[in-house]
C-alpha cells in the first residue's frame, strides 16, 4: 500500500475544544475527554491538521480523534476528513467502517475522484468486488487520468473475473452431504 497521504484544501476557523492530554492508548474513534485535563481550544483546520500529522506518523488513533473533533465543526471539506477517517480505518482493519466513512465522503462530494477510489478500495477490503469495480469506475469516469485507480481497477475486474468463472464453473454441480452412519462404520453420503 503507497503511504499514507492526506488532502489539503481550505480550511473552517470555529474553534472547538480537546483534551490537551488525549491519550493514544484509546481505541480508534474514541473521543472520551480526559479527567482533570485543561481543554485547549482549536480551529476545524488546526484539528484537521494534526490529525494529517498523526496519521502520517501512523497514530491512527489520534488522527482519528482530530479528525472527529474537526468534524465536530461542521468544516466546509468535511469530505476530505471523512475520506481520511476511511483511509485509517482500512489501515487498521476496520473495513465496515472505512466503507461507512468512504461513502459519507462521497455522499458529501460526488464529484470527487479520491473518495470513490477509498470507497473502492473499502469494498475489495469487504469482500465485495463487484461493488469495488462500479465505485472505481466512477472515479475513472470523474478523472479519466487517475493511473492509480485505472491500475486498481484493472486488478479488481480480475478478481470479479475470476469470482464469477469459479461460479459458473460450479454451477449445476451437486454438492453431497456426508454422515456417520448409525452403525459408526465411516461416512456415507445423505
Amino acid at each position: 500500500m503507497k503511504p499514507f497521504v492526506i488532502q489539503s484544501g481550505s480550511r473552517a476557523t470555529r474553534p472547538i475544544a480537546l483534551a490537551a492530554s488525549d491519550s493514544e492508548d484509546e481505541e480508534p474513534g474514541s473521543s472520551a475527554p480526559v479527567p482533570g485535563a485543561t481543554p485547549a481550544v482549536y480551529t476545524a483546520a488546526q484539528c484537521k491538521d494534526a490529525g494529517d500529522a498523526a496519521a502520517a506518523a501512523g497514530q491512527w488513533s489520534l488522527a482519528l480523534r482530530h479528525w472527529d473533533a474537526a468534524l465536530a465543526q461542521a468544516p466546509a471539506e468535511a469530505h476530505k476528513l471523512h475520506e481520511a477517517k476511511a483511509q485509517v480505518w482500512l489501515e487498521v482493519g476496520q473495513d465496515w467502517k472505512a466503507v461507512q466513512c468512504a461513502r459519507r465522503a462521497v455522499e458529501l462530494q460526488p464529484g470527487w475522484a479520491e473518495a470513490h477510489l477509498t470507497l473502492a478500495r473499502a469494498h475489495m477490503n469487504m469482500g465485495e468486488p463487484e461493488l469495488a469495480v462500479q465505485s472505481c469506475e466512477q472515479a475513472l469516469l470523474l478523472e479519466p487520468q487517475h493511473s492509480e485507480a485505472a491500475a486498481e481497477l484493472a486488478s479488481m475486474q480480475a478478481v470479479t473475473a475470476r469470482r464469477q468463472h469459479s461460479g459458473s464453473a460450479a454451477a449445476g454441480q451437486r454438492a453431497s452431504v456426508l454422515r456417520e452412519p448409525a452403525d459408526g462404520n465411516g461416512l456415507e453420503p445423505h
